[in-house]
């Protein structure tokens, strides 16, 4: 059971580390006022990868949860790791769809007075 509490763990970390490169490549477009085709294809395409993820991310949490010693909830203390990676998840997630909703439109916009 600790082997699978562990290997539980190491998935967790790897899911985490998904989401901090969502995080990092998000922080690339803070400065720019407005982004190209290509950046919003790619930002759209990442995004829709990440949406799994949280799914994953709560059923694994939940089983090590379940299986750690009452109190230590996996090492963050109850809720702690869950309530961290949901902060930084939907704080990723809605700056992701405001970027891509605004640059899409504006994109659109841009094509149609080229007509």
């Amino acid at each position: 059971m600790e082997q699978d509490l562990k290997k539980m763990k190491y998935k967790r970390g790897a899911i985490k580390g998904k989401l901090t490169a969502f995080q990092n490549f998000l922080e690339r477009f803070e400065a720019e006022p407005q982004l190209s085709e290509l950046q919003v294809a790619e930002l759209q395409l990442r995004y829709d990868k990440m949406v799994p993820i949280f799914d994953e991310f709560d059923a694994l949490q939940t089983d090590i949860e379940m299986q750690s010693e009452p109190g230590t909830a996996g090492d963050g203390g109850i809720g702690e790791e869950r309530k961290l990676f949901e902060d930084v998840y939907y704080a990723s997630m809605s700056s992701a769809h405001v970027l891509i909703h605004k640059n899409t439109r504006r994109n659109s916009g841009d094509n149609a007075s080229e007509i």
